[in-house]
């Protein structure tokens, strides 16, 4: 009595669950917790909602996390394919445990790090020019033509992404950081245009059984690959903590 109980879904399922992998929860949904404060009317939604939860007796909330996690792993896979730049990310990080992906990136790609974190984040979630151009708050003929110069000056994200997309098209999945596939198993026609995505053999009789088609959604491989990978990487952590009988 007096504690929630929420479903948690670790991995995609038809009750629930993110198809990278990643935990998320249900019945309520407690990772959606309001975390900020109404800035407008000083009302502070955020640390009221949240005060509502408390820890047990004699006990603390922890908090732990990676440091950049996904931004190391980006790194991590442009360096195995030998992509230009990627070695010198890799080596700052095994030289300086606090180096800043975002800050270096900026400092390459001569933008600043606010736009460069947005770029990156970007990249790795598979936006278009127009998503990422309102992230950054500018026209999308603005936003085309910074991140045209950032992909010239830092070539292995946009790289990286792009081969990991035909990756995903030619084989139909990718593998995670521990070998767990994240598969694209739905076609729709390569003719430009916005079309139902459908299983193959549907596709075909939907869309003709002449009309050239591709699989869908492969444009959110490096997404599968880098948020699949760190949700690898959290699990295996929490087990390999339970193993040491560290147990919240």
């Amino acid at each position: 009595r007096g504690r929630i109980h929420a479903d948690i879904n670790p991995i995609r399922s038809d009750q629930g669950g993110t198809v990278t992998g990643r935990f998320s929860y249900s019945n309520p949904n407690l990772q959606q917790i309001p975390a900020k404060d109404d800035a407008e009317s000083g009302i502070k939604i955020g640390s009221l909602i949240r005060g509502l939860f408390l820890p047990e007796e004699e006990e603390k909330w922890g908090s732990f996390d990676y440091s950049q996690q996904e931004p190391r792993l980006v790194s991590h896979y442009a360096n195995i394919v030998k992509l230009e730049g990627a070695e010198k990310i890799v080596k700052a990080y095994n030289e300086d445990k606090e180096t800043d992906f975002h800050t270096i990136m900026a400092e390459i790609g001569n933008i600043p790090r606010k736009s460069a974190k947005t770029i990156n984040l970007g990249l790795f979630y598979g936006m278009g020019v127009g998503k990422l151009s309102d992230q950054l708050g500018i026209a999308p003929e603005e936003g085309r033509e910074l991140i045209k110069q950032y992909n010239e000056r830092v070539p292995f994200v946009r790289q990286l992404a792009d081969a990991v997309s035909d990756h995903a098209q030619k084989k139909g999945a990718v593998k995670t950081f521990l070998g767990r596939r994240c598969r694209f198993e739905l076609w729709e026609p390569k003719s430009f245009g916005s079309y139902r995505a459908y299983p193959l053999d549907k596709a075909k009789e939907e869309y003709g059984e002449y009309t050239p088609l591709k699989r869908s959604g492969t444009y959110k491989a490096l997404n599968r690959l880098i948020q699949g990978s760190a949700a690898d990487q959290t699990k295996k952590a929490m087990v390999d903590l339970y193993k040491e009988g560290i147990i919240p």
